[in-house]
């Protein structure tokens, strides 16, 4: 398993799911369901399911708008 502490610059081609836009600016139930590492190496779920909600609101933000 890879580094679970992973930065913004370290997230490609990110899938969310649960995005409701009638949330919108709270996103609360979003998550990530899918994404790769810089080298397109998918990222194991049990990273994905550790991220910081503060970085996974970072990401939705930055991919959405």
């Amino acid at each position: 398993m890879k580094n679970p502490k992973l930065k913004f610059e370290d997230i490609r081609n990110i899938v969310f799911a649960d995005v409701n836009t009638k949330d919108a600016n709270d996103f609360s139930d979003a998550y990530i369901e899918y994404a790769e590492y810089p080298d397109g190496t998918p990222i194991e779920d049990e990273v994905l399911q550790d991220l910081d909600s503060e970085l996974i609101y970072e990401l939705l933000i930055e991919n959405i708008y």
